[in-house]
């Protein structure tokens, strides 16, 4: 003979699972906020700035990229990044002026010939 075994309850069963399912929601909603608040924003502080971002189809795009007072434009494929153009700090103050951005305050104002 089989022991008995004691009815099951469904409806405390379902309550247990989401529960459950309550706490893992929870547990990753932390894990989330707590990732976005570690990473930096790209290109809102730090060494490497991204100036500005162009697609020019999937996978395939152009980057201005400023590190200091040098500044790059970089094209930006699937595989491979390759420079494109070395800008001088009057261009990349024009390019920073024509994305929205404020000045860099780290550029140095060009010298005036005397």
């Amino acid at each position: 003979m089989k022991p008995q075994q004691p009815p099951i309850n469904l409806m405390e069963e379902a309550v247990r699972i989401a529960g459950y399912l309550l706490a893992l929601i929870a547990v990753a909603a932390l894990v989330i906020q707590i990732n976005k608040r570690l990473q930096p924003k790209l290109g809102a502080s730090g060494v490497i700035q991204v100036l500005a971002s162009r697609a020019l189809g999937p996978g395939v795009g152009v980057r201005l990229v400023q590190v200091g007072s040098r500044a790059w434009l970089l094209g930006v494929g699937k595989d491979r990044i390759n420079l494109l153009a070395e800008l001088s700090s009057q261009e990349t103050e024009q390019a920073r002026r024509t994305a929205g951005l404020k000045d860099d305050p780290s550029a140095k104002p060009p010298s005036s010939a005397a």
